[in-house]
């Protein structure tokens, strides 16, 4: 177990969530505010996240626990990234329980479907709501940090609500993607 938390994939699936408690502490001390390092970090989580699963695959180090990490530092980093966001008002509250419940039910999912003896890969509406987390966190924070006074407060509220319910919509969709995939697997309980 010891030798597969220091295979390098899974290094860098649990080097995100420091990263991110990281980006919490300098937003608190910097008085509620974001900086370059704050993009940096950002930027830096989404790098490891790509990376984790293309070297564990070519080196051959996919392992058991790195497919239950991967996920599980994914959500924790993004989450905390996003109560930063819905903090400095540039995300939506309810967008962001959203993202909790999703984040909540899909492990619940996984382990439902692993007690059926089905292993749940990952899916491809998993992926696409990375993707959009990861775009809506780093160009709300490039244009709050490049161009602070380019648009105005008005702009970065409209994109955080527009944007914001993009993003709870597909990670929405995400969840009943997977929601579905358990109940086509559930065994038919009638007799």
């Amino acid at each position: 177990m010891i030798k597969e938390f220091l295979l390098l994939p899974n290094l860098l699936s649990i080097i995100r969530i420091p990263m991110a408690f990281l980006f919490a502490v300098i937003f608190v001390l910097n008085g509620y505010k974001f900086s370059i390092i704050h993009l940096i970090i950002s930027l830096s989580i989404e790098i490891t996240d790509t990376f984790d699963g293309i070297i564990a695959r070519r080196m051959k180090q996919t392992t058991s626990l790195g497919k239950v990490l991967d996920p599980m530092a994914d959500s924790c980093s993004r989450l905390i990234l996003f109560v930063c966001l819905t903090y400095a008002k540039l995300f939506p509250l309810i967008a962001l329980t959203i993202l909790m419940f999703r984040d909540t039910l899909v492990p619940f999912i996984r382990q439902r479907m692993a007690l059926l003896g089905i292993a749940m890969a990952a899916r491809r509406s998993g992926k696409i709501k990375a993707i959009a987390q990861a775009f809506y966190i780093n160009t709300a924070l490039g244009y709050l940090l490049l161009f602070p006074n380019l648009f105005g407060q008005s702009y970065l509220y409209s994109y955080a609500l527009w944007g914001g319910s993009l993003v709870a919509l597909v990670t929405l969709c995400s969840g009943y993607d997977y929601f579905l995939a358990l109940l086509q697997e559930q065994p038919s309980e009638r007799k």
